[in-house]
């Protein structure tokens, strides 16, 4: 039997686009001033030039931009197809050949390659805890042994006031 899932439908344009945290700096100067998770998770990283790097559920794939703007090639997956319609067009074309972006998600991806890096960057309280599993599963077997995981997710009063909430509806991530 199928597991139930959150629904990808949700996640629409309009979210990614005024809704999820990051919209005002991608609406306007993105490149020059990302949102501070990014800025974080980039910090995190350390040097990038030559690795291969994975975002799972990437939104607008601003980090896949990022981490190409900075030497590696990457890949992000997010199962919302609004997310994916909004990402690395903004790559000038010589570095579009080293950012893909796709509709997937972690569990069901079919990974060719080996990772570097993989970020999952506040995406985890959206998942259900079997998610997380098959998830933490799946990237065991496609990280490099001296690979990071970068693991990102709301601030603690998040987690303090929403997160108790979250748990009593059985809202995912719980």
């Amino acid at each position: 039997v199928p597991q139930k899932i959150v629904d990808p439908a949700i996640y629409d344009k309009d979210y990614f686009l005024r809704d999820n945290e990051g919209w005002r700096e991608w609406e306007g100067e993105f490149e020059t001033n990302p949102h501070p998770k990014f800025k974080r998770a980039l910090e995190l990283a350390g040097p990038l030039d030559g690795k291969n790097v994975l975002d799972i559920g990437c939104g607008r794939a601003e980090l896949v931009y990022y981490c190409v703007k900075r030497g590696a090639t990457a890949l992000g997956i997010d199962y919302s197809p609004a997310a994916i319609a909004e990402t690395v067009d903004r790559l000038p074309q010589p570095l579009r050949s080293y950012a893909k972006a796709a509709v997937g998600e972690i569990g069901t991806y079919d990974f060719t390659d080996r990772y570097d890096i993989v970020f999952m960057i506040e995406i985890a309280e959206h998942m259900y805890d079997w998610q997380l599993r098959e998830a933490f599963e799946k990237i065991r077997n496609i990280l490099k042994p001296d690979g990071k995981l970068i693991i990102m997710t709301p601030n603690y009063q998040y987690e303090k006031i929403l997160s108790p909430l979250k748990r009593i509806l059985n809202i995912p991530g719980n």
